[in-house]
Order: C-alpha cells, then sequence, then structure tokens
C-alpha cells in the first residue's frame, strides 16, 4: 500500500531534512524556501525547463542532475545570496503586477 503524504507531512519532511534529494519542481522550491541544502535529478531526455529556470534564476544549477549522473554537490550553499536573488525577483514580479494593474 502507497502512503500519500499530506501537504503538511511533505512540507515537514523538506523543513526538518538535513538534505534532500528530489526529482520533483515543489520539493526543489521547498527546499530553497526552507534554505536546505538538496541535489534534484530529473529522468527524461532533457532538463524539465521550469526546473532549469528557477535553479538558474538562483545560480544553483549546478545542483540539477540526470538520473544517471550519481555524482552530487556537496559544498555549501550560500543562502544570502540566493535570498538577494529572490528578492530581486519578487522586486520585478510585483512591479510586472503592478504595471499590468496600472496601480
Amino acid at each position: 500500500v502507497k502512503h500519500v503524504l499530506s501537504v503538511n507531512e511533505f512540507l515537514g519532511l523538506i523543513m526538518n531534512a538535513d538534505f534532500v534529494v528530489t526529482k520533483s519542481f515543489h520539493g526543489t522550491a521547498f527546499s530553497i524556501l526552507f534554505e536546505r541544502e538538496f541535489m534534484v535529478y530529473y529522468d527524461e531526455q532533457k532538463v524539465p525547463e521550469r526546473m532549469y529556470s528557477l535553479l538558474n534564476a538562483v545560480e544553483l544549477d549546478n545542483r540539477l542532475k540526470h538520473i544517471d549522473d550519481l555524482s552530487m554537490d556537496f559544498s555549501p550553499i550560500d543562502w544570502h545570496q540566493v535570498n538577494e536573488k529572490l528578492e530581486q525577483m519578487r522586486v520585478s514580479s510585483r512591479q510586472f503586477l503592478a504595471d499590468a494593474l496600472g496601480s
């Protein structure tokens, strides 16, 4: 019997992890938001676009590997730099919405 995690269980696992290994976009996004060290593996022929886009935007694309590549990057993530990138993205998004809504 396969156990399906509740949202709270899923978030709790990531929030309390020392290191996350994932292949999901949401696992990646929450690893970044909760400042968890992580690696992302994909099994498609090409890199999933939104996964690459997110990781590239915060300069963590080195954390994305094909499932056949079992190497891992254990260098610590500079969360200060990542958070600065995220804040720039938030500001840009707010400005885009304000402009689009005429505010």
